[in-house]
């Protein structure tokens, strides 16, 4: 494993690396996660765009790079569900002149309000379970949507006056958190300026430092069976709820009516 760790080569955003001296490979940002991207490679005949699953809109990650993906022969995809909201007529086409038209309304700011718009809800059906003295459980650990997510949880509490602790548990919590403030180029426009204004890229810094955020690497660890409480907010992956801290957390909280899993749904 040590051999195959060591023969991975890192890349930035636009950066590009020559393979086999024939193929020119250059990853290009998706926008759907925090370093998830699409590739551009080139050969002396034929050129490919390999695209996976890309939002033109994030509240964290750097926006899609859909321009460097113009001019390919052949476009792969790993995945479509970004088509299904997307409303198109059978005879619709891309000229010269509708091409900035279409640009402009796909590259608006409507699916960044739509995601914030998420965020409040879920934040808003969190406070109604902890009010009532339920748990939350949250499956999942995609630092695209924990990141915000942490954020907006914070201020919903903090707006009804609510103190209640969240619990991170995952071995790779803390380094994967640690990660995001040494990766400004992977993040968008509005993160990378609080990067230059001397701001934390992300506000889960300040709440770890405050004590309402705290990590651990499981959940039978003795620094988080010596401060459990409840009601608390957990977020521990793994989404097929099979494995993890999450399996004796469902035993332990299914009979609750008050208690809330919240699930992200993949297409």
């Amino acid at each position: 494993m040590k051999d195959c760790i060591q023969k991975i080569h890192p890349l930035k955003f636009g950066e590009e690396t020559c393979f086999n001296g024939i193929l020119v490979i250059k990853p290009l940002s998706s926008g759907s996660e925090i370093g998830s991207c699409n590739w551009s490679i080139k050969s002396p005949k034929k050129t490919v765009a390999y695209l996976s699953n890309s939002i033109f809109g994030s509240v964290c990650a750097m926006e899609f790079d859909y321009v460097s993906l113009f001019g390919h022969d052949l476009v792969v995809f790993s995945d479509s569900s970004y088509f299904n909201c997307m409303d198109y007529d059978d005879e619709c086409s891309v000229s010269e002149e509708n091409e900035d038209g279409m640009m402009e309304n796909l590259t608006g700011t409507d699916e960044i309000q739509e995601e914030r718009e998420k965020m409040q809800f879920i934040s808003s059906c969190i406070v109604e379970s902890v009010r009532a003295g339920g748990s939350v459980l949250i499956p999942l650990f995609r630092l695209g949507i924990i990141l915000p997510l942490l954020e907006h949880i914070s201020d919903s509490l903090d707006s009804f006056n609510i103190k209640v602790p969240i619990y991170i548990i995952s071995e790779k919590a803390e380094e994967m958190l640690s990660f995001t403030n040494a990766a400004p180029e992977w993040l968008c426009k509005n993160r990378q300026e609080k990067l230059f204004a001397g701001e934390p890229l992300f506000r889960h810094v300040a709440l770890i430092k405050e004590g309402k955020i705290s990590l651990h690497p499981k959940i039978y660890s003795g620094g988080l069976l010596a401060k459990w409480e409840e009601p608390c907010i957990v977020i521990s992956p793994h989404w097929s709820l099979r494995f993890g801290a999450v399996v004796p957390l469902l035993h332990r909280w299914r009979s609750d009516h008050n208690s809330l899993l919240i699930l992200e749904v993949f297409f």
